[in-house]
C-alpha cells in the first residue's frame, strides 16, 4: 500500500510576560485528501489530545473551556475549500508557547513516468478568486520558516532507485532513513530533507523511483478496538491499451490574473497537447477569465490548417481576463457539443478559487448527461488541489499538476491516449461476494470510475459484520467495446491496524460532503430512491452520516473538528498513531509506508513483509487482461475516428489540406547535445523545444540540415549513409533524400530515435509527439509497395546506428 504520514508542528508563541494571549489563529494549507489522524497540544509539560467531534459540539466546547481562562486548540476545515483548515488556540499563556502537532495520513498518487509514488506538500495558500472567511492573512514584520524531512520505507523487495524533487534543493540519502546510523545501508530505505530552514512559498514534491511500483494489490484490515469492523483496499494499474474512442476535446485555459506567471507553462504545454493531436478530432480552445470566449464558435475538426491557427493563436494569450469563474467557463465548453461525440474536457489552470462546491455538482451532472470526462492540469507552486482534484474526481478522470515550464516531467499523464481512451465506463469490483454470509459492506467510492491506461485506481470497502474467514481473492470486472476485461487479485490479511480503515473513512466521508456516496443511491423497501423521497432532507442525512463516519473512526471533516482542552481526560484512537511518524524537532517530518506486498507473502509486520517474489520476474501478468471470447504571534508550519493514416506523396506531387509554410530550417538555434557535456541542460531542454517546433501535425519531421545538425549528426554524412545503404540494398545508385516520401520516414526516425537515447530526460516534453511520430512512420512504411517495405525497415536501422 501506498501512504504516507507526516507530521506538521505549529508553535505558537505569547511573546509578553503579563498576560495570556486570549486567541491566535493559523490558517493552513493540507493536500487534498490528507486525513487528520492524531492532534495533540503541547503547553508546558502538559500534553492535551485531541478529540473528533461534530463541528457545533467541539466549537461549543473549544469556547467553553477558553471563557474559564484555560488553554484549548482546535482544527476546522474550510467549508469553502478541503484543502483549507485553521488552527485556533486559545489562552496561550503569558511568555509561553504552545506547540500543536497534527498527524496526517493520505494515499500517495502513482507518477507513472518514474514509477514510483509522488508526493506534494503545499506549503502556502495563494489568494484565490471568490469570497471565503479563510483567506488567510499574514501579520506584518513576521517571518514564517518551515523546515523538511522526509523518510522513506518500501518493501524489502522494492529497491528504491532514485529519490528526488523537481521543485526544491535536497538533500538525499539513500540506504537509510534520517534516524539510522552511516552504518546502515538497505536498499528500501532513503530519506530526503532541505538543505536549510528557509521561507517555504511553494509547493513541496519529492518522486520515489522504485522497483515493482505497479502491482494490483488487495490488503485486508481489521480495527484493533471496534468490534466487527474492518476495511479491503484495492489498488491497481491497468496496463492495455485500447483504440480511441469518437471524443471531441476541449481546451479551458485560465487567462485569469493570477495565472500572469504561470502563462509561459500554459502556452508550452498547450502547444505539446495541439502538436500531438491525432487528426479528424474536433476540438476548440475556451479562454476565461471573469467571462469566457470560444476560438471558433463550435469545436472544428483537426486538420493541419487548423491546428496551425490554434498554434499562432497559443502565442498570443495572456493574463488579461480578469476573474476566475470555472463554472461559467465549464458550461462553455459544453454548451455547443457534438452529440454523437464523448466531450473530454481539459481545464489548465491554477485552481485560484474559493466556491468550488457548485462546480463539482455542475461536472457530476455533466457526466451523467452527455458523458464527458473532465481532466485538470494545475499550474504553478501554490495549485487548488482540491479545485484541479476535485473536479477530476467528479468528472470520472484524473489530474495532473506542473510546477513550471522547465519541469522535465510537465506532460507526465496527460497524454492524448489516455484522454481519448478510457479502459470501461463501468467498472464493478466484486469484493463482498466471497465471504460467507450476508455482510453489512459499503464501497468508496460508490460508483467506480473508469480506468485509464497506466492511472493508479483505487477502491476500498467498508465492512461492518464479523468475518469469518478471509476471502482469498477478489475480482475487478469491466465491460469495454473491444470485450471484457477482468482482473484477479489474491487478498493479503494485514492483521489489526487502523491506516486503512482511516484511509478509507476519509474517501466515504469526501463523496458525501460532496454530494455523491451510498446515500444518493439508497432505496427504501418500496425500491424508492431515499434522495427523490426525501430531497428536502437530504443535506440533513449526508451531514449526519458524515459525522457519524467522523466519529466512529475519529477523522475530521466539513462536519467534523478535533478539539483539544486543558483540564479534561479525553482518550482518543488519534493518540495511537503518532508513531507513525514520531515527531523530534519542530518543521515538517513525513515518513512514506511504501509497502507493496506479494499475494504469496505473509504480513510480518505493518513496514515490511516476508519474503517475497523475485523482484526481477516480468510484470506482465499484473495488467487487465482481455479474455478470448494567522495571528499576532510567531508560527512555524510545515505544514474517434480510426488512426489517421498518412499517404506518402511523391516528388512534386501537391499535399491536400498541408499545413501552412513554417519559417526556414535557417531561423532554428544551432545547439548540439553531447554526452559529455552535462552542463548543458538548460541548452538540451532548448534544442528538443526546437526540434518539437519542426513536427508536422501529421507527425513527421521534413529533411533539414539544421534539424539534422541539432541531433549532433552531419547533414551530408546522413545522406551520404543513406545513399550507401539503400545503393547496397537495392543495387540502384538513387540519392533517396531526393525523394520526399523517403526522406520524410528517415529524418523522422532519426528524430524519434534521438529522442528515445539521447533526451530521456525530458520524456515527459516529447513522449506526446514521439507516439504521433512513430505511428506516422508505421503507417507510411505499411502503405509502401511490399518490395520496398523491407528496404525501409532497413534503413531505418541504419539512422538508428548513426545515433
Amino acid at each position: 500500500m501506498q501512504y504516507y504520514g507526516a507530521v506538521i508542528t505549529q508553535t505558537f508563541i505569547n511573546p509578553s510576560s503579563k498576560a495570556p494571549l486570549p486567541e491566535v489563529l493559523y490558517t493552513f494549507p493540507l493536500y487534498d485528501g490528507a486525513s487528520i489522524v492524531s492532534f495533540t497540544c503541547h503547553v508546558g509539560d502538559e500534553v492535551i489530545v485531541g478529540k473528533v467531534k461534530l463541528k457545533n459540539e467541539a466549537d461549543k466546547l473549544y469556547r467553553e473551556v477558553k471563557a474559564k481562562g484555560k488553554t484549548a486548540a482546535i482544527v476546522d476545515q474550510s467549508v469553502f475549500s478541503d484543502d483549507v483548515f485553521k488552527t485556533r488556540v486559545g489562552n496561550v499563556p503569558a511568555g509561553g508557547r504552545v506547540i500543536v502537532k497534527i498527524t496526517l495520513l493520505q494515499e500517495l498518487p502513482q507518477d507513472t513516468k518514474r514509477n514510483g509514488p509522488r508526493y506534494a506538500a503545499p506549503m502556502a495558500i495563494a489568494l484565490r478568486y471568490g469570497i471565503s472567511k479563510d483567506e488567510p492573512e499574514k501579520p506584518e514584520g513576521l517571518t514564517f520558516k518551515s523546515s523538511i524531512k522526509v523518510d522513506v520505507i518500501m518493501d524489502k523487495n522494492c529497491k528504491i532507485r532514485q529519490a528526488q524533487s523537481p521543485t526544491h534543493a535536497i538533500e538525499v540519502s539513500l540506504g537509510r532513513t534520517s534516524e539510522m546510523p552511516d552504518s546502515i545501508f538497505e536498499p528500501f530505505y532513503a530519506s530526503a530533507k532541505m538543505n536549510e530552514d528557509r521561507v517555504i512559498g511553494e509547493d513541496f514534491v519529492l518522486v520515489v523511483n522504485a522497483d515493482s511500483q505497479d502491482q494490483p494489490i488487495a490488503l485486508w484490515e481489521t480495527h484493533p478496538t471496534i468490534p466487527n469492523q474492518s476495511a479491503l483496499i484495492v489498488s491497481l494499474v491497468p496496463k492495455c491499451r485500447l483504440p480511441l474512442d469518437p471524443s471531441e476535446t476541449v481546451f479551458v485555459i485560465d487567462r485569469s490574473g493570477s495565472m500572469a506567471d504561470k502563462i509561459p507553462t500554459l502556452k508550452s504545454a498547450l502547444e505539446v497537447f495541439l502538436k500531438s493531436m491525432p487528426l479528424g478530432i474536433p476540438f476548440n480552445i475556451v479562454s476565461f477569465g471573469s467571462s469566457s470566449s470560444t476560438l471558433w464558435p463550435r469545436s472544428q475538426m483537426s486538420d493541419p490548417n487548423r491546428l496551425s491557427g490554434a498554434l499562432e493563436f497559443t502565442k498570443t494569450i495572456k493574463a488579461d481576463k480578469g476573474g476566475t469563474k470555472v463554472l461559467q467557463a465549464l458550461q462553455t465548453a459544453l454548451e455547443h457539443r457534438y452529440k454523437d461525440r464523448c466531450p473530454k474536457v481539459l481545464l489548465l489552470t491554477d485552481g485560484q478559487f474559493w466556491e468550488q462546491a457548485e462546480i463539482f455538482t455542475y461536472v457530476r451532472q455533466s457526466v451523467q448527461d452527455s458523458s464527458a470526462r473532465f481532466f485538470t492540469l494545475g499550474m504553478g507552486d501554490s495549485v487548488s488541489h482540491s479545485l484541479v482534484n476535485g473536479i477530476a474526481r467528479a468528472g470520472w478522470s484524473f489530474s495532473q499538476s506542473v510546477v513550471n515550464l522547465q519541469q522535465e516531467e510537465m506532460m507526465t499523464d496527460m497524454e492524448q491516449d489516455k484522454l481519448g481512451a478510457q479502459l470501461s465506463s463501468t467498472l464493478s469490483l466484486d469484493a463482498t461476494s466471497f465471504f460467507d454470509g450476508n455482510i453489512n459492506a459499503s464501497e468508496t467510492p460508490t460508483q467506480l470510475p473508469p480506468l485509464y491506461p497506466f492511472i493508479r485506481s483505487i477502491a476500498f470497502v467498508l465492512i461492518s459484520s464479523p468475518i469469518s474467514s478471509l476471502p482469498e481473492k477478489i475480482f475487478f470486472r469491466a465491460p469495454s467495446s473491444h470485450g471484457p476485461l477482468e482482473l484477479e487479485i489474491p487478498v493479503l490479511g494485514v492483521g489489526c491496524r487502523e491506516q486503512i480503515l482511516q484511509l478509507a473513512a476519509k474517501k466515504a466521508i469526501t463523496e458525501l460532503e460532496q454530494s455523491c456516496g451510498w446515500i444518493q443511491s439508497a432505496r427504501n423497501e418500496h425500491g424508492e430512491l431515499i434522495r427523490d423521497k426525501f430531497e428536502s432532507h437530504m443535506d440533513e442525512l449526508i451531514q449526519e452520516e458524515c459525522g457519524r463516519l467522523g466519529v466512529l473512526f475519529q477523522i475530521p471533516g466539513k462536519y467534523c473538528s478535533v478539539v483539544a482542552v486543558r483540564g479534561k481526560k479525553e482518550t482518543s484512537s488519534l493518540t495511537r498513531n503518532e508513531d507513525i511518524s514520531p515527531p523530534t524537532s519542530e518543521g515538517t517530518e513525513v515518513f512514506l509506508d511504501l509497502d507493496w506486498i506479494d499475494a504469496k507473502d505473509t504480513f510480518s509486520h505493518p513496514y515490511h513483509s516476508s519474503e517475497s517474489s523475485d523482484p526481477d520476474e516480468s510484470d506482465e501478468d499484473y495488467g487487465f487482461f482481455i479474455p478470448d471470447k494567522a495571528p499576532q504571534t510567531r508560527s512555524s508550519s510545515s505544514a474517434a475516428p480510426g488512426p489517421y493514416r498518412p499517404r506518402i506523396y511523391s516528388a512534386g506531387e501537391k499535399r491536400r489540406g498541408a499545413a501552412p509554410p513554417r519559417p526556414a530550417c535557417k531561423a532554428l538555434r544551432r545547439i548540439t547535445m553531447s554526452d559529455d557535456d552535462a552542463d548543458l541542460s538548460v541548452a538540451a531542454l532548448e534544442a528538443v523545444q526546437s526540434i518539437i517546433q519542426e513536427q508536422t501535425f501529421e507527425g513527421y519531421w521534413e529533411f533539414c540540415e539544421e534539424v539534422v545538425e541539432l541531433l549532433g549528426q552531419n547533414a551530408c554524412k546522413f545522406c551520404d549513409k543513406m545513399h550507401q545503404v539503400y545503393e547496397a540494398l537495392t543495387g540502384q545508385q538513387t540519392n533517396i533524400i531526393d525523394r520526399s516520401d523517403w526522406k520524410e520516414i528517415l529524418t523522422t526516425s532519426l528524430v524519434t530515435h534521438y529522442l528515445e537515447t539521447k533526451a530521456g530526460q525530458y520524456r515527459g516534453v516529447w513522449e506526446l509527439l514521439k507516439e504521433k511520430a512513430d505511428r506516422w512512420v508505421e503507417e507510411a512504411v505499411a502503405a509502401m509497395r511490399p518490395e520496398d517495405r523491407d528496404v525501409a525497415r532497413k534503413l531505418i536501422e541504419a539512422c538508428h546506428e548513426m545515433i
